[in-house]
């Protein structure tokens, strides 16, 4: 392979890197739209959603369906962070943030890019959108939020 082909070939990959995800988020503004509108998702958004998500949408419906979801929020209303999960274990998720500590996003998302993200983060967006699991609201003080952040970080810097 020439450096020409290797060139575009890098170049390629970093634009659909940069491009896919936007693009499937996007998706899910589009689905968002669409269920405000009919109170339900078409079969045509479900295979987009499915096109796009493939594996990862099957597991956040199933995760939905025995999930917990609790919103942090600041006592101010400004801030929240999300923590999304089973008795088992539980993640912490960002509103319109595409990050999650879980292992299959580290591996998959991150490191073989072989995914745009990981079922918790896609739960946390499809129930935003269908409000199909009652969200657990707790006010927290700035200090505790501090200690998410804190958490977050600590999880990034030890990997």
């Amino acid at each position: 392979m020439s450096r020409f082909d290797q060139h575009n070939l890098k170049t390629a990959k970093m634009l659909q890197e940069a491009i896919v995800p936007k693009l499937a988020f996007n998706l899910l503004k589009e689905a968002e739209r669409y269920y405000l509108n009919h109170h339900k998702l078409s079969d045509a958004v479900l295979t987009e959603l499915s096109s796009v998500f493939g594996h990862v949408l099957a597991a956040a419906t199933e995760l939905l369906d025995n999930c917990k979801i609790t919103q942090y929020q600041t006592t101010d209303k400004y801030r929240s962070i999300y923590k999304v999960g089973t008795n088992m274990e539980r993640y912490t998720i960002y509103n319109d943030i595409n990050f999650c500590q879980c292992q299959f996003f580290q591996s998959q998302v991150l490191e073989d890019k072989a995914s745009v993200t990981c079922k918790h983060v896609l739960a946390l967006k499809l129930n935003q959108i269908t409000n199909c699991v009652k969200v657990w609201t707790e006010t927290v003080t700035d200090s505790q939020f501090v200690e998410f952040l804190n958490e977050q970080l600590n999880f990034v810097n030890d990997q």
